[in-house]
């Protein structure tokens, strides 16, 4: 049985998008631990054992994501719960498999102060199915390959140590009431005189046969075995012929397995310290919420330095300046496409157009009563609160397919 609480897997990385739009990120905190609590329990056979993953000594932690493993023939998970310690604001990941014996469990806290010390970030709690013993410890995914991601404020990885945990499951208690034995009767024994044996006389079959070899298979007639039979009376044994058949022994013909030619995706950026999707989109002028799509990251855009990401051909239009990334390979020419797009060719003598930052004084739109510049830590939902309206409008008005996605000095029409 497995609980499921969205439909498509989703990547919790480690770098948030979110981060200021120029400039890198400060590089993560220090030391943290993450520990199973407590580090070894025991429980009996059809009864609960619940455990908690806590964390301790961390600090401007607003996001996590982790991967565990257990036996699924001695346990099974009945509950995840959030414990509270940062607040499940966006939770972009919670199921458990047990026949796999899996639990993936990822979420982040919205316009809250970030966690600081220690406490509980899950409660697991478990069915004991059977004796023998399982470990509760991390496991290794693509987005997550030591199973285990913190996210400081910052959006950067923050390190921390991780400490399994152990469930020992024992039968229950059975108490067994001592048998007094019965006073022993003293019982006649009978003696009886075995019968003689008669030695009753037993046929002796011995069957001869004559195999005459022939060179040629198809053309030899079947061969047939006379066999001859040695009786020993009183007994009359009816003998009938037996017709022995050739057997013949094919070898199959190995089958050849194919082997794959193709080639791995060359449009494979890996992910370094510092970067996020939007200076990536600008290396290779890709939108970044195409290779948020492309890559399975949802919001809030998080991603690790490591992480291989597949960069899509979908050109980024009207890309706002700032900082662009060290670009990892030249993004092809797509040689064919069903839907032409018409390309104005650009003479090799003249360098391509650079791309222009909307000015300042551009005017609003005439349905705008007011324009306004998107300030770090604005949300929409808190700008139409400012002015009256809903974040469900503005967005609308301003092409904004992704409400929780704005940025810094980004200009906002208010209707």
């Amino acid at each position: 049985m497995s609980c499921n609480w969205s439909t498509s897997r989703v990547w919790f990385l480690v770098t948030m998008l979110v981060a200021s739009l120029a400039g890198a990120p400060a590089l993560a905190q220090g030391a943290a631990v993450v520990r199973v609590d407590p580090s070894t329990s025991s429980v009996q056979v059809n009864n609960t054992a619940n455990i908690a993953i806590k964390v301790d000594n961390i600090a401007n932690l607003i996001a996590f994501e982790i991967h565990l493993s257990f036996n699924p023939a001695v346990l099974e998970v009945t509950n995840l719960t959030n414990g509270g310690f940062i607040a499940a604001d966006f939770e972009a990941q919670k199921t458990y498999d047990n026949t796999a014996g899996t639990i993936d469990y990822a979420v982040a806290q919205i316009n809250r102060p970030p966690a600081q010390g220690s406490g509980t970030l899950l409660n697991i709690a478990f069915r004991a199915k059977a004796n023998g013993s399982s470990m509760v410890t991390t496991r290794a995914t693509p987005a997550a390959p030591n199973g285990l991601v913190l996210s400081d404020a910052n959006g950067m990885a923050i390190q921390a140590s991780w400490l399994p945990g152990t469930i020992n499951v024992g039968s229950s208690t059975i108490t067994s009431t001592p048998i007094t034995p019965a006073p022993a009767t003293n019982t006649p024994t009978k003696t009886s005189t075995p019968a003689p044996i008669t030695n009753i006389p037993t046929n002796t079959l011995i069957r001869t046969s004559t195999i005459t070899p022939c060179d040629d298979d198809d053309q030899c007639p079947p061969t047939t075995n006379s066999p001859t039979f040695t009786n020993t009376p009183p007994y009359t044994l009816t003998s009938t012929s037996i017709t022995n058949t050739p057997t013949y022994t094919f070898t199959p013909t190995p089958t050849l397995t194919p082997t794959s030619t193709s080639t791995p995706n060359p449009r494979t950026h890996v992910v370094r310290w510092g970067e996020w999707l939007y200076c990536i989109g600008r290396a290779y002028r890709v939108s970044p919420w195409a290779i948020a799509e492309e890559n399975g990251i949802w919001w809030p855009y998080i991603i690790f330095p490591g992480q291989r990401l597949t960069i899509p051909s979908v050109p980024w239009p009207n890309m706002t300046p700032g900082r662009v990334c060290k670009a990892q390979f030249t993004m092809p020419v797509p040689t064919s496409n069903p839907t032409p797009i018409p390309v104005t060719p650009i003479v090799t003598t003249t360098p391509p157009p650079a791309v222009t930052p909307i000015p300042a004084t551009t005017a609003p739109p005439s349905t705008c009563r007011a324009t306004y510049v998107v300030r770090s830590g604005d949300t929409l939902y808190s700008i139409a609160k400012k002015y009256g309206t809903t974040y469900t409008e503005i967005a609308r008005v301003n092409g904004i397919s992704n409400p929780r996605l704005i940025y810094p000095g980004q200009r906002l029409c208010i209707p």
